[in-house]
């Protein structure tokens, strides 16, 4: 129906989620299904001082490592182990009878598959169009073979290779799935109405618990009924066990039962030492076991009239209903279940000595969200999925204990089947007496740690004028729109505004033409003696010292120039022939007299030293000041000027026209004090590092490392430790998942991730030490490990005209990574390793891929950039690459390669992280694009080849954010989450932006500055209603009920919204014999479920505040349903 179709936004409501060892045996991972997107989290602590939502003090809270885009909706997820693998496979079905097994590939950074299946025979349909049945995937407790529902009458078994049985011992008729190892086999289908107990109509199946055989337990109903015949046919639910011989393909049925409640809904596995299986219904729970009687529990006074089975009532006044629900057990004799309203109860299974239960406890814990899945995260954590609500992860410890041996629930009438436990003498010598061996019943507390951001389900949509936009966009062209959505049900109602662009908040523009590029620096200098009197005598002398002149100002600069701390304190424009200095306090005024230099253009600016010092990079001279006094100089009369420099403290790293790389380092004296005016010492010390020859250096991006991940230490093997692909982090798995969880450990394997990166403080230090160079100064050697972490690294990654990029150690500038053909933007970017100068990679770049369109020039990398964002989950860093290849983006994301041949480089690589942004002109024909390039000649392209302006631009703490911003005629907002994502956001409100910077002041705080296309300089704050670690920027209005419809009025620009409320029906209407209508209470008992009505309402909203309008919310409609509204 569709020839074209885009998603503008992917799916954020949770359907499946599951705990797995998703990268290595030892590493506990969430992995999470949202439709078409597969997403990985890791359980990391919560950097200290960096939860601001007001959690659970001393929670953790989920870090996404891994994003994947599937080619179809999620219908069903498992997990197995293979036999040869070192980490969980995921079994993914999807419709209409389709099975994928998916595993983590460390060499790629993605997603392999291991197996694909198809089911969609002719045969297997039996004539029907569509699958009316969901394909549940199972797999056996220990591994041994999964199965899959298909069309609600056949199953597909898939054997997996065990430890029991050999190669040798398969069946040689029978062929082996191309994977490896040959873990999984070929499958083969079972038809279940060929059994000896004719199955149809299957509602679950589900694995039981210690078998020798796999053995598969089906709930189905032959003969379907609902709540309207009860009268005439009730108990319609049957169960069968079958016995699954993978190497005979033959399924005996072992156990079976009929005449079970109707209302059956799902199975679940009791695990082992207790087993069976719990059939959870609307009005009863079932506990089931093929040695051991069935017990039956009832949860309201429904089951008195849906059912003949004998049930039992419960220890205290319970009446709720299961049906829609979902539960996990958090140890073997405890399950949570999470009800359909969102009520948390825990059940607690009470053992009658032997192999079955005597008793189900209740009790309800908490509320929450309505919960699609649910899953165990170690032994303390609990993630609730939703599709209709934000999913929460839940912290639950332990509240109280009592005893339950005295616990006996009230018997029913005339349905109670009493169950005696024998004193058997022998018995009680194994299992002991009832007072030693009696259950406790043990209560939790739950609190809630972290949360997923959903948008779904969308009832209804509009699009209307937001309430406030900066006066300065008012005569921009273009509506300036927001779209609001319904979304939610019931208490998880909400509503979402979203806008498709950033739309910054304007405090102030001014009007500087000429500007081509600026700098925010701090200003952070030690305080003089004479500032220190001042501070002690009181505050307002300081401040009056702020505004003096001369002597008084300079001694005031070491507080930012009139800021607090971490306050920019100077602005640098630089124009084409020369640099205006501004100081940024209270008001915004430009320096007379300075160290800076401002008879020449700037090249870059920033601090070192932390923010002790300032560093200016002129085309010919280095300048190192201190506050607004030089106290150092460096000139660069050589290589035709300089293009660029970059940072990575305490060296700046220095890109000339002809390509030569310099180094500037910062070295302080020391002293105490012995320098003018009581400060520090401090020189540049100028070198110029031997760079492997080849073409031109046309590029170059600095990077310090806080993660650890960029290491020369050589790592065995991948052996599939818990930091296998992705950014290693603190060691927090004995904190989060207790020994019991983990796979055991070897000590002595000194090869492995957490104790290479954590280990032994001695032995790190004498490898790190052994690493460096013999020529590098001593001081430099002592990166070792501080505080449990790795001290931070220096590293350059290069660009040179053929399209080749390398990566070399600061201040070594020693050849550790590189990858030749950079140009052509492969989706994982591997070692290419060092090549002979007379061997050219030209001919990789300059392939007809690379090429570009209007030349015949290989394609050159516009803008290069390195950088880490440092995570307050967890305390990781994540490095990510991003270039400009030809106008487009291009950002990729560092992970662990242990595998690597090349001695004496980087154990790592780069994968490419899928976006959907456009930079270039869509609109500009190509003939235009080859007229515009053809256009410059000779003398000018050279001109234009020495002035660098970089287009991106890192930001710091922009309203909490850190990421890059691309300037140009589309600008973007790179957002690299904390919380391991990347979401990019256009900015299109204000036309070309030709310059940016960041910029913390009082009258801005975590602000920022931008030059548009027409010279204006506007000072700017994010705003802070917004979420922007979304894929659209959102902000959720939580109402409390469900949405239905919702309108704009454009007049009176208020929202018109439609909503219902859910209330238990207390009475019944009637009609009375003259034409009305009246109400007649309902008598029911107290373990009766009431039904729920909804009670619509029609309410304003207006967009400034978002709270509904005074006297405007209407009285319920009682008895009536609302179809629309406009």
């Amino acid at each position: 129906m569709y020839a074209i179709y885009r998603e503008l936004h992917p799916p954020t409501g949770v359907e499946h989620c599951i705990e797995c060892n998703f990268f290595g045996p030892k590493r506990k991972s969430l992995a999470v299904a949202a439709a078409s997107v597969l997403k990985v989290y890791d359980l990391c602590p919560v950097k200290s001082g960096g939860d601001k939502n007001g959690e659970a003090s001393g929670s953790s809270k989920l870090l996404q490592v891994a994003n994947y885009s599937l080619y179809g909706c999620v219908q069903s997820m498992e997990k197995v182990r293979l036999l040869h693998s070192k980490r969980d496979t995921l079994l993914l079905s999807f419709n209409d009878a389709k099975l994928s097994a998916v595993e983590f590939d460390p060499e790629t950074n993605r997603l392999k598959t291991m197996s694909l299946h198809c089911f969609e025979d002719e045969d297997l349909r039996g004539g029907l169009l569509h699958n009316p049945s969901v394909p549940v995937v199972r797999v056996d407790p220990e591994g041994r073979c999964a199965a899959m529902l298909l069309y609600g009458a056949h199953l597909a078994i898939l054997p997996f290779k065990h430890a029991d049985v050999g190669l040798d011992e398969h069946d040689p008729d029978t062929p082996l799935i191309a994977s490896e190892h040959n873990d999984i086999q070929a499958s083969y289908t079972v038809s279940l109405r060929d059994l000896s107990e004719r199955v149809s109509s299957v509602k679950d199946i589900q694995f039981l618990h210690g078998y020798n055989n796999p053995t598969l337990f089906i709930l189905y109903e032959p003969t379907p009924t609902w709540a309207g015949r009860i009268s005439l046919r009730k108990d319609t639910c049957n169960i069968v066990a079958i016995s699954l011989n993978t190497s005979e393909k033959s399924s005996p049925v072992i156990w079976h039962s009929h005449s079970l409640p109707y209302d059956c809904t799902y199975a679940l596995p009791v695990p082992q030492p207790i087993g069976g299986m719990l059939l959870l219904g609307a009005n009863s729970i079932l506990y089931l076991n093929q040695s051991s009687p069935t017990l039956g529990i009832s949860l309201n006074s429904i089951s008195d009239v849906s059912t003949n089975f004998p049930l039992r009532n419960p220890a205290g006044n319970v009446a709720i209903t299961m049906d829609c629900s979902h539960s996990a057990f958090i140890t073997p004799e405890q399950l949570v279940v999470a009800l359909k309203g969102g009520e948390i109860y825990l059940l607690t299974l009470v053992p009658d000595g032997m192999r079955g239960i005597r008793n189900i406890l209740f009790e309800k814990a908490a509320a929450a969200v309505l919960t699609s899945c649910i899953c165990t995260l170690g032994s303390q954590y609990i993630f609730l999925g939703s599709r209709l609500g934000n999913s929460l992860l839940l912290k639950y410890t332990v509240k109280a204990s009592r005893g339950a041996e005295d616990l006996e629930p009230p018997v029913k009438k005339a349905k109670t089947e009493s169950v005696s436990v024998g004193e058997d003498p022998d018995e009680l010598e194994v299992y002991g007496t009832d007072t030693t061996t009696g259950p406790m019943l043990t209560s939790y507390k739950f609190e809630v740690c972290d949360s997923l951001l959903n948008i779904g389900p969308i009832a209804d949509a509009t699009i209307g004028n937001p309430d406030f936009i900066s006066v300065q966009f008012a005569d921009k062209g273009g509506p300036d729109l927001e779209l609001v959505t319904c979304s939610g049900h019931a208490k998880n109602g909400a509503l979402c505004i979203l806008q498709r662009s950033v739309r910054p908040q304007v405090v102030t523009t001014f009007e500087l033409p000429g500007c081509t590029d600026m700098w925010t620096v701090l200003s952070n200098s030690e305080p003089s003696k004479k500032e220190e009197e001042k501070k002690k005598e009181g505050e307002e002398e300081v401040e009056k010292g702020d505004e003096g002149e001369g002597e008084e100002k300079r001694e005031s600069g070491g507080r930012g120039g009139g800021g607090g701390e971490g306050e920019h304190a100077y602005l640098l424009l630089s124009r084409s022939d020369s640099t205006m200095v501004l100081r940024t306090g209270q008001e915004i005024a430009e320096l007379d007299s300075s160290g800076f230099a401002t008879q020449a253009p700037t090249v870059y600016a920033g601090n070192l030293g932390g923010s002790k010092y300032i560093v200016q990079v002129t085309a010919t001279d280095v300048r190192l000041l201190m506050d607004v006094h030089q106290i150092c100089r460096i000139p660069l009369d050589r290589g035709g000027g300089v293009r660029a420099c970059d940072l990575c403290d305490p060296y700046a790293v220095i890109l000339l026209v002809d390509g030569t790389v310099a180094v500037v380092e910062v070295v302080e004296k020391g002293g105490g004090g012995d320098g003018e005016d009581g400060q520090e010492e401090a020189i540049l010390q100028l070198t110029w590092p031997d760079i492997k020859k080849g073409s031109k250096v046309t590029l170059l991006s600095s990077y310090t490392d806080k993660s650890g991940l960029f290491t020369l230490e050589v790592g065995e093997e991948d052996d599939g430790d818990d930091n296998e692909g992705e950014v290693p982090g603190p060691d927090h798995s004995k904190e989060l998942f207790p020994p019991s969880t983990e796979w055991p450990q070897t000590k002595m394997e000194v090869e492995e991730e957490d104790e290479l990166l954590y280990g032994d403080i001695d032995a790190l230090t004498n490898r790190e030490k052994g690493r460096l160079s013999e020529n590098v100064d001593v001081k430099k050697e002592n990166r070792i490990y501080k505080g449990g972490r790795r001290a931070d690294t220096q590293w350059c990654v290069l660009s040179r005209e053929d399209g080749s990029v390398e990566l070399y150690s600061v201040p070594e500038f020693k050849l550790v990574f590189s990858v030749r053909n950079f140009s052509s933007a492969p989706n994982t970017l591997k070692d290419s390793g060092a090549w002979p100068p007379q061997q050219s990679p030209h001919p990789v770049a300059a392939s007809s891929k690379t090429k570009s369109k209007s030349t015949d020039r290989p394609v050159g990398v516009g803008e290069l950039l390195l950088l880490g964002v440092e995570s307050h989950v967890g305390g990781s860093a994540h490095p990510y690459l991003l270039a400009l290849l030809d106008n487009e983006l291009v950002v990729y994301r560092a992970f662990r390669y242990r595998q690597t041949e090349k001695k004496d480089h980087l154990q790592l690589r780069f994968s490419k992280v899928l976006h959907k942004t456009i930079l270039h002109d869509r609109k500009k024909s190509k003939l235009d694009k080859q007229l515009s390039r053809q256009g410059l000649g000779p003398e000018e392209e050279k001109q234009e080849s020495s002035k660098f302006v970089p287009r991106l631009r890192v930001f710091t703490n922009i309203a909490s954010y850190t990421g890059v911003f691309v300037c140009g005629p589309y600008p973007h907002w790179i957002f690299l989450s904390g919380r391991g994502g990347m979401y990019v956001h256009p900015m299109f409100i204000d036309g070309p932006v030709t310059s940016f910077a960041s910029f913390h002041n009082i009258n801005c705080p975590h602000g920022f500055l931008y030059f548009n296309s027409e010279g204006e300089l506007r000072i700017s704050v994010l705003p802070v209603h917004l979420s922007y670690d979304s894929h659209w920027p959102v902000r959720k209005i939580p109402i409390r009920s469900t949405p239905h419809f919702i309108s704009y009025h454009t007049k009176s620009k208020v929202h018109a919204l439609v909503t219902s409320e859910q209330s238990d029906m207390t009475e019944m209407a009637v009609l009375n014999e003259d034409g009305t209508d009246s109400t007649q209470p309902l008598d029911r008992d107290p373990m009766f479920v009431a039904p729920v009505v909804d009670r619509f309402h029609l309410q304003l909203f207006s967009p400034a505040s978002w709270e509904v309008v005074p006297n405007t919310k209407s009285l319920p409609l009682r008895m009536n349903l609302v179809h629309t509204c406009s």
